[in-house]
């Protein structure tokens, strides 16, 4: 049994400010900071075998805090970067409406194949993350293997595996900072299990987050 922990980063720059992100590079928070310190102690208690990381800032942050209190090597992958969000990255949400009229209606359909700033699609997305995460399992079978990538990304996957349409999962399915969402992949292409999903309980302390 492979046992994947898909890990959302912890709460980024772009994130406090409300801006669209994309494959913006930015870094935590010190929210952030403080919530990567909370689940690296938490994985510490009961680490992963081997851990892989989007290569963008926010992730790697998350990750190398993981690395530091579980004694692993950190593996970067691009191809587990967040959508690419085209020309609309660094605006503000609340803005898109009214700089890209015609794209942001597109968007509120909900069309998977919509490429958002003329960057990727849902579709998109989730076969680059199918195609890496299969790829990295397929080296590693047996192993519990931590990922840390973003919300959107991490979505389009298990979308995938629960045979749920894309058309809206972005909204349907929350994905907090630094949540853990545990997926069982049997031996010999066996029916996934998706264990747990949306998991913050290390935060749950702490009132200000």
């Amino acid at each position: 049994m492979t046992e994947l922990w898909l890990i959302r980063h912890g709460e980024s720059e772009s994130n406090a400010a409300g801006l669209v992100q994309g494959q913006f590079d930015v870094h935590l928070s010190e929210r952030g900071r403080e919530q990567a310190k909370r689940l690296a102690r938490r994985l510490a208690l009961d680490p992963p075998e081997l851990l892989f990381s989007s290569d963008l800032s926010r992730a790697l942050d998350t990750a190398r805090a993981i690395a530091e209190a579980c004694h692993l090597e950190l593996h970067p992958e691009p191809r587990l970067r967040e959508i690419d969000m085209g020309t609309w990255v660094n605006q503000r949400w609340e803005d898109l409406a009214t700089l890209y009229p015609d794209d942001h209606a597109l968007l509120n359909v909900g069309d998977p194949e919509f490429r958002r700033g003329g960057g990727e699609s849902k579709v998109m997305l989730q076969q680059r993350m199918v195609a890496i995460i299969e790829e990295i399992v397929a080296a590693q079978s047996g192993k519990r293997i931590a990922i840390v990538a973003h919300g959107g990304a991490i979505r389009a996957y298990i979308a995938c595996l629960l045979g749920s349409p894309l058309k809206g999962i972005f909204t349907r399915l929350k994905m907090g900072n630094t949540a853990i969402s545990k997926v069982h992949l049997p031996p010999d292409g066996g029916v996934p299990t998706v264990f747990s999903l949306n998991d913050t309980a290390h935060l749950e302390d702490w009132a200000a987050l």
